[in-house]
């Protein structure tokens, strides 16, 4: 990974391979934010970022006053998976970020009734 990555994305690399790894398994409890802040050394909102990217991803869930959870695989995994492959492959092809982006706005656009 590179050097100049935000540790709040390694966090979710971390996580995510864990899920993925199957260390942890859907419907398991995430240890507290005290304790997460504490094994990746960071301040709460650093952790509170990567816990919501992951809750964006479709990977965690939160139960207000019980805990996060890995949430169990379902349609909102696999949509993102099918969007990181095929940003992958868009990478593979040369394109840049920013193209990917304004490919992205454009077809939105289009698809806009």
């Amino acid at each position: 990974m590179k050097e100049n990555t935000p540790i709040y994305k390694v966090i979710v690399n971390e996580i995510r391979q864990e899920i993925e790894n199957g260390i942890l398994k859907p419907g398991q409890k995430l240890p507290s934010e005290r304790e997460l802040c504490r094994r990746y050394d960071v301040a709460r909102g650093t952790l509170k970022a990567a816990i919501s990217h992951l809750k964006q991803m479709g990977l965690l869930e939160q139960a207000r006053g019980s805990g996060t959870y890995v949430r169990e695989k379902g349609e909102g995994e696999s949509f993102y998976k099918n969007a990181e492959e095929l940003v992958e492959e868009l990478a593979g092809m040369h394109m840049t970020k920013e193209e990917i982006i304004l490919m992205a706005g454009e077809i939105m656009l289009e698809k806009r009734p």
